[in-house]
């Protein structure tokens, strides 16, 4: 078995490992692996999401820039700092990163997804939709870009096209209760009790742990 055998074999390890939520696991190997290889970018990603996890934002930042450093054209290293960034507060630096990220591959699903829900969040409400438009555009059986669409389109006011995307949310995936709950509020606000009603039961029987 040659050294990269080696390492490769060691890095599948470590992300088993992650996968189960060793952490401490993941990171021996991980390390273990920068130890014979220190530019690997795969495993310097890897372990900044770790030391992420652990709550290390800024040694997690530095291990993203190593990786960025070592593979600038995988598109997971800035979306893994980009989301690093978010846990920080640093969401305008967070938000370039999404893009850088979706720069190198458009089609970057979590990324699109990451990035409309804090544009949401900045208040950046239009510059949102037109990222969950174009996430279903490009992946038109995405529940999660319609129920991201008909939150901005609450937010807007618009309720008519609020309540038709998460319609189709819920059409995509029926066993959301969340996305229940916020067509219930949609509901509500449209004057449609009865069925704003109809749909917290739902979200309830789907979630008896609701908090009430």
């Amino acid at each position: 078995m040659t050294k990269n055998d080696d390492l490769t074999q060691t890095l599948h390890e470590a992300v088993d490992c992650h996968q189960a939520g060793d952490l401490s696991g993941a990171e021996k190997l991980y390390r273990r692996v920068l130890g014979e290889a220190p530019d690997h970018a795969d495993a310097l990603n890897l372990l900044g999401v770790v030391t992420q996890q652990k709550g290390s934002l800024e040694d997690a930042l530095s291990l993203f820039d190593r990786a960025m450093a070592a593979a600038p054209g995988l598109a997971t290293i800035p979306f893994n700092k980009a989301n690093a960034l978010r846990d920080a507060d640093r969401n305008e630096d967070a938000i370039a990163l999404y893009k850088t990220a979706l720069d190198i591959d458009s089609h970057y699903t979590d990324a699109r997804l990451n990035l409309g829900a804090l544009l949401h969040e900045c208040g950046h409400t239009q510059a949102a939709v037109a990222q969950f438009n174009a996430l279903i555009k490009d992946t038109p059986d995405s529940a999660k870009g319609y129920y991201n669409l008909g939150k901005c389109r609450q937010t807007q006011g618009r309720l008519e096209d609020a309540t038709q995307a998460l319609g189709k949310a819920i059409d995509l995936d029926p066993g959301d209760p969340e996305v229940y709950f916020v067509q219930a509020n949609v509901l509500a606000d449209m004057g449609l009790f009865e069925e704003a009603i109809s749909h917290i039961h739902k979200a309830i029987q789907l979630n008896p742990d609701w908090p009430e």
